[in-house]
């Protein structure tokens, strides 16, 4: 019976330092491939920031305990001094916990085939009396890919050939027995039990694996609710199998139910047009959310409401999934393989899904039938009970994103606002094409970043070229004769010690093909410790954006509005008027010629190294990769002339826009692919 996450034990003394004699010895189960290096930094990163978000999975909770999963995790922890949250799975044979530790690292790791196949070797060697389909079952994978490493194995001598083998339904059976009905998959199969739960790991030698990839032009965000793009296939709307929702029994509320259906999942149905985020939920609920962005708010809610079980994808290492599961849930239940929807009319789809599932059981104070209803349900998979907050006021789940702050200003001075804006939804490459030339008086932008995973996707250093050459083109047409363009871009590591070099290669490219006006550089002064910076790396903290400045020479700029001045409190404003006025002998430059010039304009002429915090800045509405209002406001008054026209090709959530209008833009304009940050752009800009 498993255990709630709990930190590993340890005493203290009463000046804080640690027992080892009472610290517990830490072993794999499993001996598996190690991480990448770029996947391992990017953990480290991630725990550095965050701590361990994802509970290790251990066999015990005494003082020798053996990690089942969870290993890098657990090591990049003891490496920053972090405590690891676990959970206890005992009662586990060692086949068992080898088993498990495969079937979970092959779903979630991203494996080089030969990798795979050698997990799969790992297992045939553990259990060669199994039958394929058993280890594939275990696995996840494929029965013809299992049977492929099989018969390599047994050709070059790693493994005896066994005449009969033990099959799922833990009978004898010859080695090489025909497919029968039931086992073959199709429909007279699905009708009688779940579908073959299977993945092809090799691409080739399985039959029913055959399937194409997504179309390019569709999100690939494997949605099995009813208003995301569909993964694969041609159907935006894919069910839940009639043989999992009859063996949960009834419920009182499916809120994403489609519009169209070919069975009741409840006895009330919210559909898309419902808007089910922002209706009442009553009773038990069953939720199989839209898959993306929006299944953490949908599983948010149903943690709030604590009646109910959802499936959804088994994405343990994601933030959602530790706020709203782990530190929610009653139990769960992980399902061996792939699950396989269903299309709209009720028939299996072709393909199975793209990620292995979970049931989640949420159970209200004191009552656990949620949590009963996974243990005896028959589903195939591994059972995880969990401790669940003791009463409603116990649980804490992560506040949503602060409102958005908006100046106080009257209806009229809003309307002008709104009525100075334009607000472009779609790709900036076709959006700019339909604005006339010398239209625009300044562009300033923080465009997406390659090879940088967000959730509205990653794109690659090649890619990300393309993209921009067609903007820094189109920006180039669309300025009057003396504007100018800033692009904030900010280096990335491949791996540790091993920078990508795109900053510089578009600064390069673009400042040949066009004119680069002088460096420049924003300094977060506040930036976090990240990858390599540990004591045995040994790198430098990474706190530098360039922003590169495009245009003709004699652009149009005013220093004066710019002016450093000696009255800022802030500390990296200090640092920087000391840098400023005093020589490298210690002579004071207010003593000379340059002190007398400040005194008359005000201030002293700006560094190209902007120090700007990024914390404390708010009102963003959750963007991910929000732009300091700070730095926005620097280059709007900086470039902008009073009563200009400025424009953003991939303004987010606005902040350029609303600094430009603060400093006296007659005209904003805002590109953005994703409509939800348009949304909080008309906010922020109308409310200032």
């Amino acid at each position: 019976m498993a255990t709630a996450p709990r930190s590993s034990s340890r005493k203290t003394t009463r000046d804080g330092v640690s027992s080892k004699a009472t610290k517990p010895v830490y072993e794999a189960v499993l001996e598996l491939p190690p991480l990448p290096a770029d996947q391992y930094d990017a953990l480290r990163s991630n725990v550095a920031l965050n701590g361990v978000l994802v509970p290790i999975l251990v066999d015990s909770d005494g003082p020798r305990r053996r990690i089942i999963d969870g290993n890098h995790r657990k090591q990049v922890a003891d490496e920053l001094g972090y405590v690891c949250p676990e959970i206890v799975k005992p009662d586990l044979s060692d086949q068992e916990k080898r088993t498990l530790a495969r079937m979970l690292n092959l779903a979630r790791r991203q494996l080089d085939q030969a990798s795979k196949r050698a997990l799969i070797a790992d297992q045939l060697r553990d259990t060669p009396r199994r039958s394929d389909r058993w280890v594939a079952k275990q696995l996840g994978v494929s029965h013809p890919t299992v049977a492929s490493v099989r018969q390599q194995m047994e050709v070059t001598g790693k493994i005896f050939h066994c005449p009969t083998r033990i099959g799922v339904d833990e009978r004898n059976q010859p080695a090489h027995k025909p497919a029968v009905n039931g086992e073959a998959g199709g429909m007279e199969g699905y009708a009688r039990k779940p579908p073959d739960l299977a993945i092809n790991l090799d691409g080739e030698d399985a039959e029913d694996d055959e399937r194409p990839g997504p179309p390019p032009d569709l999100d690939r965000s494997g949605r099995m609710g009813w208003h995301e793009p569909p993964y694969r296939g041609q159907t935006d709307v894919w069910l839940t199998p009639r043989y999992v929702l009859d063996a949960l029994g009834t419920f009182d509320l499916d809120p994403c139910a489609p519009a169209e259906r070919p069975w009741e999942t409840a006895r009330t149905h919210y559909t898309e047009a419902d808007d089910a985020l922002h209706r009442l939920w009553i009773g038990r609920v069953y939720l199989n959310p839209p898959y993306g962005p929006q299944t953490q708010h949908f599983l948010r809610r149903l943690a709030e409401h604590g009646d109910g079980i959802a499936l959804t994808y088994a994405r343990t290492e994601t933030s959602w999934f530790a706020e709203s599961v782990w530190g929610a849930a009653s139990a769960l239940l992980f399902l061996r393989g792939r699950v396989r929807f269903c299309r709209a009319d009720g028939t299996p789809a072709g393909e199975n899904a793209v990620a292995p599932s979970v049931l989640i059981a949420y159970d209200p104070p004191g009552k656990d039938s949620n949590r009963e209803a996974l243990r005896t349900c028959g589903l195939d998979g591994t059972f995880v009970p969990l401790d669940r907050p003791s009463k409603a006021g116990d649980l804490k789940l992560p506040q949503a994103p602060k409102p958005i702050r908006t100046a106080p200003r009257s209806e009229a001075e809003r309307r002008a606002r709104i009525d100075a804006t334009a607000l472009i939804h779609g790709d900036c490459r076709e959006a700019l094409k339909s604005l006339p030339d010398a239209s625009v008086d300044a562009v300033v932008t923080d465009p997406i970043y390659p090879e940088v995973d967000r959730e509205y996707g990653r794109i690659t250093e090649a890619d990300w070229h393309d993209l921009m050459r067609v903007v820094v083109a189109e920006c180039r047409r669309l300025l009057k004769p003396k504007g100018s363009m800033v692009v904030v871009i900010q280096p990335n590591y491949e791996r540790v010690g091993r920078m990508r070099l795109w900053p510089w290669e578009f600064l390069l490219r673009a400042g040949r093909e066009w004119n680069l006006v002088q460096d420049a550089y924003w300094w977060a002064v506040d930036a976090m410790p990240l990858t390599g910076t540990n004591r045995k790396q040994g790198l430098m903290r990474h706190s530098v954006k360039l922003c590169v400045w495009l245009g003709p020479p004699d652009c149009y700029r005013n220093q004066d509005n710019v002016l450093w001045t000696p009255s800022e409190t802030t500390s990296a404003r200090n640092r920087a008027d000391m840098a400023m006025r005093t020589s490298s002998i210690g002579r004071t430059y207010r003593n000379g010629r340059i002190a007398g010039a400040a005194d008359e304009r005000g201030g002293t002429t700006p560094f190209n190294l902007l120090p700007v915090a990024v914390g404390a800045q708010g009102g963003t509405g959750g963007h991910p990769a929000a732009t300091p209002y700070d730095v926005a406001a620097w280059w709007c008054r900086y470039l902008l002339p009073e009563g200009g026209v400025l424009l953003d090709p991939f303004c987010g959530s606005g902040t350029m826009l609303q600094a430009a209008l603060d400093h006296g833009a007659s005209r904003v304009i805002g590109i953005e692919k994703e409509a939800k940050y348009l949304e909080i752009a008309r906010r922020r800009i109308s409310g200032g």
